[in-house]
């Protein structure tokens, strides 16, 4: 009788941390599969729409003459290249600036530039290049017009337009003091005490032309324009040998986030982030028309390179039939950043109700929208290899516990039919 209590004692034992252990598996799967399938099972409703007026391709002249001005020294060639200067030509500037006669109402967008800056063929492997690159959203964009050549139309234009300085060009090939963002490639150091060796990349806010600007002669460290990154952003030299360098800017007016990014050739189709912020107020707009103008700039002086423009796509973010400033634009693009860009937006409760973004990692792969199911694919095929090892564990537990339990069963009747045998054998 007391073996069959022991016996009963453990078969329960065992039968309980079955059923737990089960219960521990199977809840750690469905949580598993839960948790992901939530961003990865239901695909986000953002829908990233080419914006042809404010991108560029080739060919070339159709698009520049009707969408873009052109100023400078800028040479187009219509299959190749926009050059915006030219090694071995000093105190060049070249520029191309979307001229508002297309859709130029970029609110949630992404703007990728793809470049090429060139040392002087034949130049040693360390030889001086300069000055830089800009590449700029902005909300003027008259300063290029042709009919500001009398000194009444110049004053009249820079009392219009707060303060812009037409004609000056320091800022890379645009007006110093230019409203809106620019993002400054330095491939020069001017400023001896600059630490960071070129090139090396700052990220600037003017919204009053009046009282900020760009100061070129000390890289950019007395500029009095707001000055979004705490110190230089330093970038590859290969940025300066020739290589294709693709720059990426992307700007969601909803949010008032900002995010930058490079590809380097060497680094394939990976994109590096080099800066991200929530901005406390949004990028200037044209006051007039309530557009934004994209701009890209370089600038020559002692020194000189050649500036290639390969080409300039602009995307924007929308959600179909919604405000993109409603709750539902929120949600969804969170969603999508995550599966677009592998990033996750939190939503921050403050008094602003802004958005945080959290970065998951500095370096990711960008895929178009038409990839994403392969995507999905492939966070499917991991999820799956996951719950199968815990779905292995939890069978193979399962059945060494039952044949533990039936090996014990047999062991104790065993034992009680060579007792009962015995039993039987003793005289009378």
């Amino acid at each position: 009788m007391r073996s069959d209590g022991v016996f009963k004692l453990v078969l329960a034992v065992s039968i309980a941390a079955i059923f737990a252990l089960f219960q521990v598996g199977a809840n750690h799967l469905f949580k598993e599969s839960d948790s992901e399938s939530s961003h990865f099972v239901r695909e986000s409703q953002i829908r990233k729409l080419h914006n042809q007026d404010a991108s560029l391709n080739i060919p070339f002249l159709d698009k520049i003459s009707k969408y873009w001005y052109v100023g400078g020294e800028t040479e187009i060639r219509n299959a190749g290249s926009i050059r915006l200067t030219r090694a071995g030509g000093t105190d060049q500037y070249g520029l191309i600036l979307s001229n508002g006669m297309g859709d130029n109402t970029i609110d949630n967008f992404e703007t990728i530039v793809t470049l090429k800056i060139s040392p002087k063929e034949g130049s040693k492997p360390r030889a001086l290049m300069g000055d830089g690159v800009a590449v700029v959203v902005t909300a003027e964009k008259d300063f290029l017009r042709q009919d500001l050549t009398s000194s009444y139309a110049r004053k009249q234009y820079e009392i219009n337009s707060g303060g812009v300085m037409v004609g000056d060009t320091s800022m890379m090939g645009l007006p110093l003091n230019l409203p809106g963002m620019a993002v400054i490639i330095d491939t020069f150091k001017n400023q001896g005490r600059t630490r960071v060796a070129v090139p090396f990349l700052d990220v600037i806010l003017n919204t009053s032309p009046k009282t900020q600007a760009y100061d070129l002669e000390s890289d950019g460290a007395r500029t009095t324009a707001l000055k979004l990154n705490q110190g230089k952003i330093k970038l590859k030299k290969s940025l300066m040998q020739g290589d294709t360098t693709k720059l990426r800017l992307i700007y969601l007016e909803s949010e008032n986030f900002l995010k930058i990014d490079i590809q380097y050739a060497e680094e394939g189709d990976y994109w590096i982030e080099l800066f991200q912020t929530h901005l406390k107020e949004p990028l200037p707009r044209n006051d007039e028309t309530n557009q934004r103008y994209i701009g890209i700039s370089a600038l020559t002086g002692e020194l000189s390179q050649t500036v290639d423009i390969l080409s300039v796509e602009t995307n924007e973010f929308h959600l179909k039939d919604k405000d993109d400033t409603s709750n539902d634009f929120a949600k969804e693009i969170e969603l999508y950043f995550i599966q677009e860009y592998n990033e996750k937006i939190a939503l921050e409760e403050d008094s602003e109700q802004r958005w945080k973004m959290s970065k998951s990692q500095p370096r990711y792969e960008v895929n178009e929208i038409n990839e994403m199911p392969a995507k999905k694919q492939v966070h499917g095929k991991s999820q799956f290899l996951k719950n199968f090892i815990v779905f292995f564990i939890i069978i193979t537990t399962l059945y060494l516990a039952s044949v533990y339990v039936r090996v014990s069963m047999k062991h104790v009747i065993s034992s009680k039919r060579h007792r009962s045998k015995s039993v039987g054998l003793l005289p009378h």
